[in-house]
């Protein structure tokens, strides 16, 4: 097979993926590093929604509804066009077909998983820290408002 050609930075997309799922989940995990080979080899953008398992049902129910298929188990793939892929084997398969790529076979999949795990975590409490109001009756300092 040929060398895929390098990415140019200025180039915009030929094609948007994004990819949803339970973030200590290994298939989501899986499908996160194909999509990191897909962004750094190919003009291909993947946007990555990790989320907790708490938010899935709910998340999912409304992006079916949305793209208007089936509803579908996580992780759950489609395009900027609004085509559903489907889970993590019907996008390494697209992705081998169109792009031929595979994803990695080794890595440490469950590590990977529960880092993810705890990055949500971070996010989410700092997101709560922030849309908390503030006990305070002075503003905060520029250098205040990002401390989490």
């Amino acid at each position: 097979m040929a060398p895929l050609p390098a990415r140019a930075e200025s180039d915009q997309p030929a094609m948007t993926y994004f990819l949803a799922g339970i973030a200590d989940d290994d298939d989501f995990v899986r499908a996160e590093a194909l999509g990191e080979l897909l962004m750094a080899s190919l003009n291909v953008a993947v946007e990555m929604r990790p989320m907790s398992a708490d938010a899935w049902d709910a998340f999912i129910d409304e992006q079916s509804a949305e793209l208007g298929c089936a509803r579908r188990t996580h992780p759950f793939v489609w395009t900027d066009t609004g085509r559903a892929v489907g889970g993590r084997p019907d996008f390494e398969r697209e992705c081998t077909a169109k792009y031929g790529l595979r994803a990695p076979e080794d890595g440490d999949w469950r590590g990977i998983a529960r880092e993810n795990a705890k990055q949500l975590a971070r996010t989410m409490a700092a997101t709560v820290v922030l849309l908390s109001p503030l006990s305070r009756s002075e503003p905060l300092a520029p250098h205040e408002a990002f401390d989490v």
